[in-house]
């Protein structure tokens, strides 16, 4: 969960959504970003700082914000903390992993001092024990796994279909703008034979990635060079399974007659870049305006691979 950015958020940025963004920088530290907002500003409210420092946590810097449409669209959760909140958030992009956690407001407990900081007390602590859930199964769901790689079958194509779309619904790793269905990967796959295959990551009996090696071009002068695509399933990117993916296939190109490997790259999709050049593909040039995605032109960058140096 490195890096990964939450939001949280509830009505006014005063009690709950305060509470979490202190909790989560406490427990998180430098594995996670945290920022918080509300629909509305409200202001910080005293006891909420009063209550969280009585745990060793200082929110008293912080400050009541409005949601942010820019953070709201770069953050990898957005997690509301009251109904109001979760029925006037924006519509987050389908990237964007969105949770729902109710908690009641504690700004509205009556009584005397006394009561209404025990509240208090009683929203912190659900806060507190339901954040150290959520990171707990996240850092472990972060953890490097050793999938499976073998050869693609036609009975993995309904998966192959579900990661693809998914690329596509995230707008950094394909020019593609419509989901496709199951006769078009049935079409697609059919193309692959012979030295151009597909391959699937597998862990327990479930596709969470795929790559595939088909023609740069089909000119006899270019036989020996390889494109490919990998997708990666969203619940489990980070994890090693590209990595794992792209040693099955550079085997397999080696073994076929390949000697370079090449991949376009919109320059904005940064985690497949460092996926790559970790693999040792270098950048090779962009060519500007390639190509449209949602109506603007994109730039595409292109990368390569030598497994065979013709030099040497």
């Amino acid at each position: 969960m490195s890096g990964k950015r939450i939001y949280f958020l509830c009505t006014g940025n005063s009690c709950r959504s305060q509470m979490a963004e202190g909790w989560a920088r406490h427990l998180g530290g430098d594995k996670v970003e945290v920022h918080s907002a509300g629909v509305e500003a409200h202001g910080l409210n005293p006891r909420a700082v009063l209550v969280m420092r009585e745990v060793g946590i200082d929110i008293s810097h912080h400050r009541s914000k409005v949601i942010g449409p820019e953070l709201l669209g770069q953050a990898d959760y957005v997690i509301t903390l009251c109904g109001d909140a979760n029925d006037r958030c924006p519509v987050t992009p389908p990237h964007v992993k969105r949770l729902h956690w109710g908690f009641a407001d504690p700004a509205k407990a009556t009584g005397t001092e006394a009561e209404a900081l025990d509240k208090f007390r009683e929203v912190r602590d659900a806060i507190g024990s339901r954040i150290r859930a959520f990171l707990r199964e996240e850092f472990s769901r972060d953890q490097a796994v050793n999938p499976t790689v073998r050869f693609a079958a036609r009975d993995d194509l309904p998966s192959i279909l579900a990661i693809y779309n998914q690329g596509i619904e995230d707008r950094i790793a394909t020019l593609e703008q419509d989901s496709k269905d199951i006769a078009y990967m049935e079409d697609w796959f059919a193309k692959h034979t012979g030295r151009y295959r597909v391959f699937v990551a597998e862990q327990g009996h479930e596709v969470i990635g795929w790559a595939d090696l088909h023609p740069y071009s089909h000119r006899c002068a270019y036989a020996g060079v390889g494109e490919l695509s990998v997708y990666v399933h969203r619940e489990w990117r980070g994890k090693g399974v590209g990595q794992a993916l792209l040693r099955k296939l550079e085997e397999f190109a080696g073994e076929n007659g390949f000697h370079k490997l090449v991949l376009g790259t919109l320059p904005f999709n940064t985690a497949g870049q460092a996926l790559y050049r970790k693999m040792g593909f270098r950048e090779v040039g962009v060519f500007r305006n390639h190509g449209q995605l949602d109506g603007r032109w994109v730039d595409v960058m292109w990368m390569e691979k030598l497994l065979v140096d013709a030099d040497e």
